[in-house]
């Protein structure tokens, strides 16, 4: 089951994708993308995962795919803020919903970079 959801940041709202687990293990795997990724990108393998008991979250960054509000040249954010607002958003979001949950964060290209801009991310237990 895929359940589409919104999460708020400081800049507006991202589009994400939650991958319901079949008989779930208690861990929740969150996918940061790469530059210019969409989430649909992570479709089958998030459908993979959760069919083998993980949960996983998927989302589109600030002005990218399903996040995209408003034209592209009206944004003012860059690819730190990626990290800063939107991965930590994500964090955030996680632990408040899934709060006994195990959790796992997965950076595809510049996705493992943007963890480390996160607060959040130094101070969970992954």
């Amino acid at each position: 089951m895929i359940e589409e959801i919104e999460i708020k940041t400081k800049s507006g709202t991202l589009s994400a994708s939650i991958f319901g687990a079949t008989n779930p293990n208690d861990t929740v795997l969150i996918i940061a993308s790469a530059t210019g990724v969409k989430q649909e990108f992570y479709k089958k393998f998030a459908q993979f995962i959760a069919i083998n008991g993980i949960t996983v979250i998927t989302f589109d960054y600030y002005g990218i795919g399903r996040s995209l509000k408003k034209p592209i040249k009206e944004l003012k954010n860059n690819a730190a803020d990626w990290g800063r607002i939107d991965l930590e958003s994500v964090l955030k979001y996680t632990l408040k919903n899934f709060s006994a949950s195990k959790k796992v964060l997965l950076g595809h290209s510049i996705g493992g970079q943007l963890i480390g801009l996160s607060e959040t991310s130094t101070t969970m237990l992954l």
